[in-house]
């Protein structure tokens, strides 16, 4: 019994030796995969709270681009890999069974970092409108032996980074029940509140990368989610923020910054508020002066129409912002 149980293992192992040899290719690319989620695991572990730029903070920024970049690189893999690697999962589904490869991100999740990242977000964003930034600047330069480019850099690529990983992992509803909402609404109204006191800064080309152009993709996410949250909190938290308000007048006066893919998440953010029960029973609480639906029928005209017209197999997603419009319209004549 012993000899033919010796005699079978020794020919299943030289039966997985073959195959091994005979599939090289897949072996490496779960060899890659296993090295990614290594590095992503290792990155996700280097976050932890720090004050801006002290020295915890500079070299954290190190280990958050890279998984910054894991999570891009894992979002390009190729159709075929992205096959091999996932068979089995589901069309549609969570970050475990779905049928796109974010073992990034799901690391992310997995270690109970996500409102970690929010809160340094946020805590980044009040710093660089505080009054003690230069000279922090400077201090952390000559702490760190660097000049004030490269700090203002790491500064960059904290902001450029930890956006990308959280609009990636806001887009996932398992994430968003598990994520602080009211402070997510809560950076999203100071964002575009800043943009209204700062309108005259020139954000340059890498506007799509930062907290000005991002924090539109995070409000839809949580709105995308509304049927598995309870959605009058969701109403609440938007009503005491005033974010209805701050997003119709920021869209009025800076719509020209994005191009159309930015307009129509921030047309699809409208149309989801305007949708919702809260919206339909009392609009007018979410209108803080007749001014306010002016400017939000303009948008109309300013970007809405030629988005449509543009691209019309939209008009389905934006339809209650429509016919929104069409009731201020009535209303302000």
């Amino acid at each position: 019994q012993s000899t033919w149980g010796d005699l079978s293992f020794i020919m299943f192992k030289r039966r997985s030796e073959n195959y091994r040899r005979e599939d090289p290719v897949a072996e490496d690319k779960v060899d890659a995969q296993e090295a990614r989620n290594d590095t992503a695991r290792r990155c996700v572990r280097q976050l932890r709270h720090s004050e801006v730029l002290c020295r915890d903070w500079v070299h954290m920024t190190e280990a958050l681009e890279q998984l910054a970049r894991l999570a891009t690189l894992e979002s390009l893999l190729p159709g075929e890999e992205r096959k091999d690697q996932i068979k089995g999962r589901n069309v549609e589904g969570t970050l475990w069974d779905q049928d796109t490869n974010q073992d990034a991100i799901r690391i992310l999740v997995e270690e109970a970092k996500v409102n970690l990242c929010l809160r340094l977000l946020q805590e980044y964003k009040n710093f660089m409108r505080s009054y003690k930034k230069e000279q922090t600047v400077a201090n952390a330069a000559q702490e760190n032996d660097m000049t004030i480019a490269e700090v203002e850099g790491r500064l960059t690529t904290f902001e450029e980074s930890m956006g990308l990983l959280l609009r990636h992992a806001l887009e996932h509803v398992e994430t968003v029940q598990l994520t602080d909402l009211p402070l997510v609404i809560k950076h999203v109204a100071e964002v575009l509140a800043t943009c209204l006191l700062d309108s005259g800064r020139a954000y340059g080309e890498n506007l799509p990368r930062l907290q000005e152009t991002q924090v539109l993709f995070y409000l839809l996410s949580l709105l995308r989610c509304n049927e598995k949250l309870d959605e009058s909190a969701l109403m609440e938290w938007i009503l005491e923020n005033h974010l209805f308000d701050l997003l119709v007048h920021h869209l009025h006066i800076h719509h020209n910054w994005y191009d159309q893919e930015v307009l129509l998440v921030a047309a699809q953010c409208l149309a989801k508020i305007a949708d919702s029960d809260t919206f339909r029973t009392h609009p007018d609480r979410f209108f803080r002066s007749a001014e306010y639906k002016r400017w939000c029928l303009n948008l109309k005209n300013l970007f809405v129409s030629n988005l449509i017209s543009q691209r019309p197999e939209c008009r389905r997603e934006v339809r209650p912002l429509l016919d929104l419009f069409d009731k201020l319209q009535r209303e302000l004549r």
